[in-house]
């Protein structure tokens, strides 16, 4: 039965091609099969374990007395060629996307990643052939010679993020970063950009605040527009500047609950507060600057006084 579950994953995993064909198999397609074949013997395990512990529970029937080892070796040597492959296929599948970007000054590191494909591809293995020991020798090189182009690439993103002084648009370079970079390695060294770029964030903060208390009695007003709106206009692009990124952060819980935060978090309530205020002084400022204007409109234009004098 498991002989005919390995054979049933490779007619899934190939159809009637040959197996090189798997090589044309966009990634995202055969990663998803390649798990589906790892479920499965998942799930197969999980029955026997289930049936098993059934049978123990009636001790006058029949048990399960045989050898786990023989009954799920070859699918487990089967399962353990699969996820290589998952992770061979992931890290095509990221530097295939890192090139459609065309990330500036990337390309040496596309075409270097193209090169160690290509070259392992040369090999011509039966990648479903799991006796295959050659396979497992050539798969540790293919890591050694990805691993060495990770630090290379991550070198690469260090100085993007280096030359970006917005947060805004370090949060958006991060964003794109992880929607296309699937190695552990590099997932973890995104994750910890979220805390450097909060820090910058709580130093954004200070200066919008400096900022504010330096300008707010005469700030620089957009030409040609009143006061009033002149001042909420300021105050708006202000609040929309601490604003934005803060919305973005709190979908990352793990970085407002540390320590550090916690200051940053007081400092932003603060800010917003003062900005939503000023703005209201002045919306409310006026108001009272349309009564006073609608009194002048009933006052009387001329005394009868005057009247009489001119007539």
């Amino acid at each position: 039965m498991t002989n005919q579950m390995i054979i049933n994953c490779k007619a899934y995993l190939l159809g009637d091609e040959h197996p090189d064909k798997l090589w044309e198999t966009k990634p995202v397609v055969l990663i998803k099969k390649l798990r589906a074949c790892l479920n499965l013997n998942e799930v197969y395990q999980e029955q026997y374990h289930f049936n098993r512990k059934k049978l123990l529970a009636l001790p006058k029937g029949k048990q399960f007395d045989f050898s786990e080892t023989q009954i799920f070796g070859r699918f487990d040597l089967f399962c353990r060629r699969v996820l290589k492959l998952v992770d061979m296929f992931s890290t095509v599948h990221q530097f295939e996307s890192l090139a459609a970007c065309r990330f500036d000054g990337m390309e040496q590191l596309v075409v270097s990643s193209r090169t160690i494909m290509e070259e392992f591809r040369n090999k011509r293995h039966d990648l479903l052939d799991f006796h295959n020991n050659r396979f497992d020798r050539d798969y540790v090189e293919f890591n050694v010679r990805i691993a060495d182009l990770e630090s290379a690439l991550q070198q690469f993103i260090n100085q993007s993020f280096e030359s970006i002084t917005s947060i805004e648009s370090s949060l958006n370079l991060l964003k794109s970063y992880q929607s296309i970079l699937q190695r552990e390695s590099l997932k973890a060294d995104l994750e910890s950009k979220y805390t450097v770029i909060f820090h910058n964030y709580g130093v954004e903060l200070t200066q919008i605040q400096d900022s504010y208390e330096k300008l707010k009695a005469s700030p620089p007003l957009v030409r040609n527009l009143p006061p009033v709106a002149g001042n909420i206009t300021w105050s708006r692009h202000l609040l929309r500047r601490i604003e934005g990124p803060m919305k973005r952060f709190q979908k990352n819980p793990t970085i407002l609950q540390s320590k550090d935060a916690r200051k940053i978090i007081r400092m932003y309530n603060k800010m917003a507060k003062t900005l939503v205020e000023f703005e209201t002084l002045w919306y409310e400022a006026w108001l009272n600057s349309i009564e006073v204007a609608k009194s002048g409109l009933h006052a009387t234009l001329m005394s009868d006084i005057l009247m009489t004098q001119i007539l």
